[in-house]
C-alpha cells in the first residue's frame, strides 16, 4: 500500500507538474504591474540609446570593421520577435489549460494564426527608431516550416507574421527583407542567429540589439568566454526583456529532476521535505507515530510488520532504511539508524 501508493502519487505529481510549472511565470507575464514596467523601463532606456548611438556596432560581428568604414554606413537597430515584440502568453497560457507542453504542431498553428499580443513598449519603441532614421530588422526563430509550406506559400511563418504585425500596428506594408526567419537559407538553419546578424552587418551599422533571451545578442558559447568584456553593453546597445517562460538559460535543466538539483542547496531541501511529506505516505506515518509520542521513538517493527504485508522482509528493510535516509537529507528529525532490526529504535 505504502509504496504503490507513493509510486502513484509521484507520476501523478510529475504529470501535472509537466504541465504546470511555468503557471506563476506566465501569470506574472499577463498580469503583473511590475512586468508592464519593467518593459517599458526597458524600451524607455533603448530609445533615449538609440537616439545618440555611441560610435562602433552592438553586435560582434562588426567586431573587426574599422571605424571609418562603420560610420560610412546606414544604421539598423535588430529586435527579437516572441516576446520581445509579440507577446505569446496565451499559447502559453493554453498549454497550461491543456496541461501539455510545447510541440511543434500547436506552436505552428498559433503562428499560422497571427495572433500574439504585443509587448508593452515595443510599438513605440520601432516608432521612435524609424523615426530617428534607422532601418528595423526582426530577426526571429520562427521558421518557414512551422506552419508546414503549401503550394502558394513557401513560408507560412513569415506571411502568418507580417500579418500580425499589422494587426498590432507596427508595420502597415511590413518589408519581408526585414524579418529573417530560421531557415529562410541553408546557413540560417539553426538557432542560432549569428549568421543571421552577419548577413545585416555587411550593409548596416547595427547600434542597437533587443531581445530576450542571450542568443538574441551573441552566441551564448562565446558570452561564456568573454562574460567580463561584453556584458557592460546590456543597458549601452543591448536591451533585454525579461522571460521566465522558456528560453537558453532552461537548456541545462530539461527534466524536473534536473529542474530541482539546479536550485539553491537550502531551497532544493525545502522542496525535497515538502515532496516527501505529502506524497510519500510512509514518511507520514512515521512523522505521526513519533510526534504522538513522548519519546518521540517508536520501534522499526511497527513499521515493518505494515510493509511485509505488500513485500518481502528483504524489500520491507530495505525501504525503511531509504525513507529514513530521505528523512534525514530533507532534516525531517529521522535519526540516522546505522542498520534496522526488530529491536532497534527510532
Amino acid at each position: 500500500m505504502f509504496v504503490a501508493g507513493f509510486l502513484c502519487a509521484c507520476v501523478a505529481h510529475a504529470d501535472d507538474q509537466a504541465g504546470r510549472e511555468t503557471l506563476n511565470a506566465t501569470l506574472w507575464m499577463q498580469r503583473a504591474p511590475e512586468y508592464r514596467a519593467i518593459s517599458e523601463q526597458v524600451y524607455r532606456l533603448a530609445t533615449q540609446k538609440i537616439a545618440a548611438p555611441a560610435p562602433g556596432s552592438a553586435a560582434v560581428e562588426q567586431k573587426d570593421v574599422p571605424a571609418d568604414v562603420l560610420a560610412r554606413m546606414p544604421t539598423a537597430v535588430i529586435m527579437d520577435l516572441d516576446e520581445t515584440v509579440l507577446d505569446n502568453t496565451v499559447y502559453q497560457a493554453r498549454l497550461l489549460r491543456d496541461r501539455a507542453t510545447y510541440n511543434p504542431k500547436t506552436w505552428g498553428e498559433w503562428v499560422g494564426a497571427g495572433n500574439a499580443g504585443l509587448i508593452p513598449g515595443a510599438r513605440e519603441f520601432i516608432a521612435a527608431a524609424r523615426k530617428l532614421g534607422h532601418t528595423v530588422f526582426f530577426l526571429t526563430n520562427r521558421d518557414c516550416t512551422t506552419p508546414p509550406p503549401t503550394s502558394t506559400d513557401p513560408c507560412p511563418a513569415e506571411t502568418a507574421t507580417m500579418r500580425n504585425l499589422v494587426a498590432l500596428g507596427i508595420d502597415l506594408a511590413p518589408d519581408p527583407e526585414h524579418l529573417l526567419l530560421r531557415k529562410e537559407r541553408p546557413e540560417w538553419n539553426t538557432g542560432t542567429k549569428t549568421h543571421r546578424r552577419a548577413f545585416i552587418a555587411q550593409n548596416y551599422r547595427i547600434v542597437a540589439l533587443v531581445g530576450d533571451d542571450l542568443g538574441d545578442f551573441v552566441d551564448p558559447v562565446v558570452y561564456a568566454g568573454d562574460r567580463q568584456r561584453l556584458e557592460p553593453r546590456f543597458g549601452e546597445s543591448w536591451f533585454v526583456l525579461p522571460n521566465p517562460i522558456y528560453g537558453s538559460w532552461t537548456a541545462p535543466y530539461d527534466t524536473l529532476d534536473e529542474k530541482y538539483a539546479g536550485l539553491e542547496t537550502d531551497a532544493r531541501k525545502k522542496l525535497f521535505a515538502e515532496q516527501l511529506v505529502t506524497y510519500v505516505p510512509l514518511i507520514g506515518l512515521i512523522r505521526r507515530v513519533l510526534d504522538e509520542r513522548a519519546s518521540h521513538t517508536a520501534p522499526a517493527a511497527r513499521f515493518r510488520n505494515e510493509l511485509e504485508d505488500y513485500m518481502s522482509e528483504h524489500n520491507a528493510d530495505e525501504t525503511i532504511k531509504t525513507v529514513v535516509s530521505w528523512g534525514r537529507y530533507a532534516e525531517l528529525g529521522i535519526p540516522y539508524m546505522p542498520h534496522i532490526a526488530p529491536e532497534k529504535r527510532w
